[in-house]
């Protein structure tokens, strides 16, 4: 199973990530588009009796987004079988400019379908937006 358990500490603006083999989020700045958090190893749990977890602590600074989503987003397919993935992604998360989390939530379900047309959903899809003000 992975996971992404993430905290947000309003005072200082910072997120918290703890992670076990799940997709990394997405952070997006101003003018400079979107890219993926850093990262170090994590495993899935379940798999290994001791699994790395990946922690990371970022602050987010005003204007900035965070985007949390499920594999089902990068994995989607259209009807020609190409997945979605996470290049494409980031290209969806890098066009709202100066939007709220709901509206780049709202892009993102609607590039996501647009891609996928007629070709059924596969898995669950599941997208969490933080924006700093």
């Amino acid at each position: 199973m992975t996971v992404l358990y993430a905290v947000l500490h309003l005072a200082p603006g910072t997120v918290q990530t703890e992670r076990a083999g799940h997709e990394r989020p997405l952070l997006w700045h101003s003018g400079m588009g979107a890219e993926v958090m850093p990262s170090a190893l994590g495993h899935p749990l379940g798999l290994l009796s001791d699994p790395a977890i990946d922690t990371q602590r970022i602050l987010l600074a005003p204007g900035e987004s965070l985007l949390l989503f499920t594999d089902d987003v990068t994995e989607a397919t259209n009807a020609a079988g190409e997945f979605f993935g996470g290049e494409r992604l980031r290209a969806v998360v890098a066009t709202p400019d100066g939007g709220s989390a709901q509206a780049l939530c709202d892009h993102t379900v609607m590039a996501l379908e647009a891609f996928r047309g007629a070709a059924p959903q596969a898995d669950d899809i599941t997208l969490l937006a933080l924006r700093a003000r």
